[in-house]
């Protein structure tokens, strides 16, 4: 176990883990620093996100895993908290730590803070038995602590309300209704079927506790609200996952779908139509009141997309990637090996077995296979000479197939040190295909 001991990291600078005591300061640092410039008022949206992970109310976050960095008149000067993050691979639940809030005093930059207390995190992360950390952030800043690119954040289209068609007279109406918390089994129901989906391949499971938490409780912008979609007959027919902040004039939507047998093209300018109703309860950045668009945050398979082209007016938006850190892919591949073994079992490599050895060039892995079931994932070690392995991935490579990210096709576009025999080739790209993800924010 990692001991954890309060830290003396020189010139009067301390690293612990936070307490009660430490939420104003927490709060007041990530004020001051996350903006874009001087001149720009502190951010209070942000502030509340702090405020939050040290309130010992937030459901993903107690408070003894907010690691700080003190000066000698005890002021916090660095700090992040250690998130659980919901994750759920092909439908298997998986434990994986998010750091979050990350944020150091501009005085105190370049003394290795942030490094100290991701070292404190990631050991967390281990002793609460985390597979892996996912974080969202700087461009090439987290690589430095271990993290790859490695699974598509929801992207999707922007709309704006202005250009929304005129409903037909004859069409069917809906409205959007707040989910009461005695209602969260309903609307959680709605939208793990909506999850589950079998062309999505990370996904956010969500707790009743989390979204009665940032329904009723959270002092933070951050999080999600559930809405129902109603009918004219007051019968739901349908869910939305709504931000609950909205940024530079837009809403979003980072959760939809509709029940069996609804027609999605049938309800889907009616949706977007009621969406505008939603906007007084959801929180806005100062001089950012007047919101005129809906950005939908959902994976890129979705069925709306296609819609959208034939239907609606709308502009693409990019994709942005999350970051995660796999410290080791053994347990990993053990904990998904149910996902691996159904992708053989449908495939033409059914029924297969061998064994597989993979090169990290310092490190690698061992896979066997019995009759088409994975039986062994073991830590090996390559020899000296090349070309005693099967496959060749850089270190950190491997995991952005195994998360659906890129093919082995694309990864050998890096160069050659990816490489694979053509028998395994063909068995990476069974068990590893290239598959979108949902995976959302959970702040």
């Amino acid at each position: 176990m990692y001991p954890f001991h309060p830290e003396d990291l020189g010139d009067g600078y301390t690293l612990r883990w936070g307490t009660l005591a430490d939420a104003e300061g927490y709060a007041n640092l990530a004020a001051r620093s996350f903006k874009k410039s001087h001149s720009e008022p502190d951010n209070q949206i942000v502030a509340n996100y702090a405020r939050d992970l040290l309130s010992s109310l937030h459901p993903l976050c107690p408070p003894e895993r907010v690691a700080v960095v003190v000066d000698a008149q005890n002021h916090v000067v660095a700090a992040a908290g250690l998130m659980d993050q919901p994750f759920s691979y092909a439908g298997i639940p998986l434990s994986v730590g998010r750091p979050e809030v990350v944020v150091s005093d501009t005085a105190v930059r370049k003394r290795g803070f942030i490094r100290q207390i991701m070292r404190w995190l990631h050991a967390k992360s281990v002793q609460n038995g985390d597979i892996a950390q996912a974080i969202t952030g700087i461009e090439y800043y987290y690589k430095q602590f271990g993290y790859e690119w490695m699974i598509d954040f929801p992207g999707g289209a922007k709309v704006l309300f202005a250009q929304l068609p005129a409903l037909a007279i004859d069409a069917p109406s809906v409205t959007l209704r707040a989910v009461t918390v005695a209602e969260l089994p309903q609307f959680i129901a709605l939208y793990d079927a909506d999850r589950h989906r079998p062309n999505v391949l990370v996904t956010t499971p969500l707790s009743a506790e989390y979204l009665a938490f940032t329904m009723a409780q959270s002092v933070s912008s951050e999080g999600n609200l559930p809405y129902f979609i109603v009918d004219q007959h007051d019968c739901v027919i349908g869910y939305l996952l709504i931000g609950k902040c909205c940024w530079q004039g837009e809403m979003d939507v980072r959760g939809w779908g509709f029940v069996p047998g609804v027609v999605w093209a049938n309800h889907l300018l009616a949706t977007m139509q009621a969406l505008p109703s939603i906007i007084p309860v959801l929180h806005k950045k100062p001089g950012e009141e007047v919101v005129t668009a809906a950005t939908l945050m959902l994976d890129t398979s979705h069925v709306i997309y296609p819609l959208l082209k034939s239907y609606l007016p709308h502009t693409a938006s990019d994709t942005y990637v999350w970051y995660v850190r796999v410290p080791d892919l053994v347990p990993l591949l053990q904990q998904i090996t149910p996902a691996l073994d159904a992708r053989l079992a449908s495939s033409a490599l059914a029924g297969y077995s061998g064994t597989k050895q993979v090169s990290f060039f310092r490190g690698g892995l061992e896979l066997t296979w019995q009759q088409g079931q994975l039986t062994s994932v073991s830590h090996w070690q390559p020899p000296v000479e090349f070309g005693k392995a099967e496959a060749y991935y850089p270190p950190g490579i491997m995991a952005q197939q195994i998360f659906g990210w890129r093919s082995l096709s694309e990864l050998r576009t890096l160069g050659p040190d990816v490489y694979a025999d053509n028998h395994t080739s063909q068995l990476f790209e069974i068990l590893f295909p290239k598959t979108p993800s949902w995976f959302l924010w959970s702040n």
